[in-house]
């Protein structure tokens, strides 16, 4: 078994998803410090149900999502999944996979196998495939440095696997605590049941004269229901005589509706024809209708043609006549223009003298026209700025006032579950089984604490909010008050630049005045200018029009003559179509009146039918319904005989007294006389005779139980100190032998300090490096405690070794040569166990199958590159031998 690829989105540093595939090998994560390498541990730690903060290195859950950067928002959720390969494991499938969710709003999540499930249910699972070695699979300095301060027994526990000894102990306690209560509950028990079986014995003697009397009940009643019986069949016999006539007559009737409805369709068959000849004569009339219209629109387009050349006949003379009036007009025009040309350049020169001055004026208003317009555009900006301020104040006194809300809610939401949780957990310990404990007490007692924690983290939250909320509120105060301010100074600025822009306009508006009456001079003397050299090109082109539209009269003439001619064709062959779509018309409305009365009368009929079928028909339902409840009642008493006595009434043929009924009346007063007995009283006195026995072995069978648990908690006591003393001399012979594998020289120990009680016996670990005699481990160096610890951790990989060892920088103290032995040993060690390790060491490195690197090219941000150094040394090697 071992990780075959851990995938993280959100988690810390870890802002996108970010998969790890890991090889069954050495596996090896590098990169600079504060780049999140140390993250991918506790990513894994918290995806196998790790709860300490401490040790996953936050303070609050909140703290495991990706809190953003100045330029990327935070994530709302943080996820991680781990798929372990399991091909060792037949029982878990080829692939195992776990995924653990937290939500910023407070929920969490477990998936085991993408199926959602308990974290005791992942623990159940490893602890199942007996790879729980949690203790020592993932190694750091912290743990490091608790193996140097003696801290090991959790270590040999694990290896030793007493955790099973220690649950099966408490089991056994619990069982032989509750045998103890079972005995004297069983005590108590059976002297009730005593009671209770001679109470059973005199209702016994009651219940046999209570069914000899129910006996002749029973035999008197059947005599009864048999009378019933036979009134009852008479009367249905006459009811189904009756049914059968109103059935025949009924028959008859629908015979003649169904003849009238034949009728009918066969009429409405005739209808259908007719009614399709008739949309065959509308389809005639219709292309007549159309060959009609495109007459009539090709008729009309000639008429539009020969009013278009009539009104063009008579343009063309009117513009004829207007051309030889224009010529006449043009020569007077251009003798006016001349006399005109010398007063308008003489009041030309006085006008730009006048503009000039103006100009001038205008030029000083409007500069100071631009700073008042630089002084309003600045107070606008520093208003606008306040806006902003403000609507921010706004925006923070919103999310505050949701805030407050939410957690109010949240609290309110909490409370009434944490009172309910209380009240299961309080059942719940006061719940005592015949076997075993119970099991929902303490988990019920862990979510207790939780919701507590829960609701105090509220509680402050909403605290929290309501401050906000005061300070959003008071900062916005401000910002109304002075921008009042700046409003009143923009206000005065403006009616400066109002009274200025009057002045500039005045002035604006002379000097525009001026300029428009110099432009329109100069266009008035270049029009002059124009005007007289083209009006003898003008006078040229009037003749030469006027040819033209002599010539396009008489063609026009000729063509309106034409179509005059072809428009009295088409009012003969519309008139011919006119008629011919008459007579289709009149073909077509024949034929449909005859068969549509024809249709009224036999609906009419049918109609009657139908409504006498209907009243025979009420008449017959109530027939049917008395038949029906007769032969109910007849059925009643079969089932009542046949289910209360077991008779078939029908076939009874006991001889009927004359005097039964009085009979009956008697056993019945008997029977009430007697009272209330219990039908049961034989049986149960059996029951209860039977239980009482059975309780008196069970008291046998709970004093040889207790006595066998006593036994078994002594076995369980001796295996588990078996197993221990086992797993400590297979632990403290590695130990020495790795020690002096990586120290080269030098001897250690490991002692235990209460030889008589291994099982709760502290462990000391002694170490003489080469040269050395420490009192205390504390007094060796770094590199030293480092390689001391690994060497421990290496021990228990040769006793149980676990699927795949994490390791967190712990080469980090070593030098080069004892990195070196301590990289050869890892390598060697990754041939069984998948080994991942965070390393610096160049070491280390080499001797890597795949490498990670974890970058952080943007402050805040993790990602992640790979590389398979394996593949990478095998295709060198492949190169070289080639060359």
């Amino acid at each position: 078994m071992f990780i075959k690829e851990l995938q993280l989105i959100g988690f810390k540093s870890f802002m996108e998803r970010t998969t790890l595939q890991f090889s069954p090998g050495l596996n090896a994560i590098v990169g600079p410090n504060g780049c999140g390498k140390s993250n991918i541990l506790d990513a894994l730690r918290w995806v196998l149900g790790e709860q300490a903060f401490s040790v996953l290195r936050c303070a609050r859950n909140e703290d495991l999502i990706f809190s953003g950067t100045a330029t990327v928002p935070a994530l709302n959720y943080a996820e991680v999944k781990l798929v372990l390969a399991t091909d060792g494991l037949p029982d878990l499938g080829s692939e195992v996979e776990i995924r653990r969710r937290f939500y910023r709003s407070g929920e969490s999540e477990y998936y085991l196998n993408r199926q959602p499930c308990r974290l005791r249910d992942i623990t159940e699972v490893f602890l199942a495939a007996g790879i729980g070695t949690k203790a020592y699979s993932i190694f750091d300095l912290r743990q490091m440095r608790e193996i140097i301060a003696g801290n090991i027994r959790r270590l040999f526990e694990e290896a030793a696997n007493l955790a099973k000894f220690r649950e099966a102990k408490s089991e056994c306690q619990s069982k032989l605590e509750l045998t103890g209560t079972d005995l004297t509950r069983l005590e108590d028990i059976i002297a009730e049941r005593e009671r209770v079986v001679a109470q059973l014995k005199r209702q016994a003697g009651r219940l046999r004269a209570y069914q000899r009397l129910k006996e002749e009940e029973k035999k008197l009643t059947l005599l009864e229901l048999r009378a019933q019986f036979l009134a009852a069949r008479e009367e249905l016999k006459r009811a189904q005589a009756d049914l059968a006539a109103l059935e025949q007559a009924a028959q008859a009737r629908r015979a003649e509706i169904h003849r009238l409805e034949e009728e009918l369709r066969q009429q409405h068959s005739r209808l259908r024809q007719e009614q399709e000849r008739k949309e065959v004569l509308r389809a005639e009339v219709q292309r007549r209708q159309t060959a009609l219209a495109e007459l009539e629109a090709r008729r009309l387009l000639d008429w539009q043609r020969l009013d278009f050349l009539t009104r063009r006949i008579g343009d063309a003379a009117t513009e004829r006549s207007r051309l030889t009036q224009s010529a006449a007009q043009l020569q007077e025009v251009f003798d006016r223009t001349v006399a005109r040309l010398g007063e308008l350049n003489e009041r030309l020169s006085q006008m730009e003298r006048r503009l000039q001055e103006a100009q001038e004026v205008t030029r000083t208003a409007d500069a100071r026209l631009f700073e008042l317009k630089s002084h309003e555009s600045t107070l606008r900006e520093q208003l606008a700025g306040l806006a902003e301020e403000e609507q921010m104040l706004r925006a923070a006194l919103v999310r505050a006032e949701a805030e407050v809300h939410r957690f109010q809610e949240l609290e309110q939401r909490l409370e009434p579950e944490l009172a309910g949780l209380e009240l299961r957990r309080r059942t719940a310990e006061g719940c005592r089984p015949v076997e075993g404990s119970c099991p929902l007490a303490p988990e019920l007692s862990r979510d207790e604490q939780r919701l507590k924690a829960e609701l105090e983290r509220v509680r402050a939250e909403k605290e929290r909010a309501t401050d906000a909320e005061a300070r959003a509120r008071t900062g916005l105060s401000e910002c109304e008050a002075r921008r009042e301010g700046m409003l009143n100074g923009l206000r005065r600025c403006e009616e400066e630049i109002a009274r200025q822009e009057k002045v500039v306009k005045g002035l604006l508006a002379n000097s525009s005045q001026l300029l428009s009456e110099k432009a329109e001079l100069r266009q008035q003397v270049s029009r002059l200018e124009t005007e007289k050299g083209f009006t003898k090109q003008q006078l040229d082109d009037a003749r030469r029009r006027i040819s033209e539209l002599e010539a396009l009269m008489a063609a026009a003439e000729k063509e309106a003559q034409a179509l005059r001619e072809e428009i009295e064709g088409y009012e003969q062959e519309k008139a011919a179509a006119q008629a011919e779509l008459e007579r289709a018309e009149a073909a077509a409305q024949q034929g449909l009146g005859l068969d549509a009365q024809t249709e009224e009368t036999l609906q009419a009929n049918l109609a009657e039918l139908r409504r006498a079928q209907e009243q025979h028909q009420a008449l017959l339902m109530e027939q049917q319904i008395r038949c029906h409840e007769l032969e109910r009642q007849v059925q009643t008493i079969c089932t009542d005989a046949q289910s209360d006595y077991g008779i078939d009434i029908a076939n009874f043929q006991e001889e009927m007294p004359e005097d039964f009924t009085e009979r009956l009346a008697q056993v019945r007063q008997r029977l009430a006389a007697l009272g209330q007995v219990n039908p049961l009283a034989e049986d149960e006195f059996r029951e209860e005779k039977q239980d009482l026995e059975r309780l008196l072995q069970q008291r046998q069978d709970v004093i040889q139980a207790k006595a066998n648990l006593e036994m078994t908690m002594h076995e369980i006591e001796s295996h588990a100190q078996e197993q221990f003393r086992s797993t400590y001399e297979l632990v403290r012979s590695h130990f020495q032998e790795v020690f002096r594998q990586l120290f080269l020289e030098g001897e250690a120990d490991l002692v235990l300090i209460n030889d008589q009680n291994p099982l709760e016996s502290e462990i000391a670990i002694i170490a003489r490096p080469k040269g050395k005699n420490p009192r205390r481990l504390e007094q060796l160096s770094d590199g030293e405690k480092a390689l001391l610890a690994v060497s421990l951790l290496f021990a228990f990989y040769q006793v149980k070794p676990a699927p795949f060892c994490f390791l967190d920088e712990v080469d980090a103290p070593l030098d080069d040569a004892n990195v070196g032995r301590f990289a050869d040993y890892l390598k060697a060690l990754a041939q069984k166990t998948q080994v991942i390790i965070i390393t610096h060491n160049r070491a280390t490195v080499e001797r890597a199958d795949v490498l990670f690197g974890v970058t952080a090219e943007e402050p805040g941000i993790s990602k992640l590159v790979s590389v398979n150094l394996a593949n990478h040394t095998r295709l060198k090697r492949a190169a070289e031998s080639e060359d």
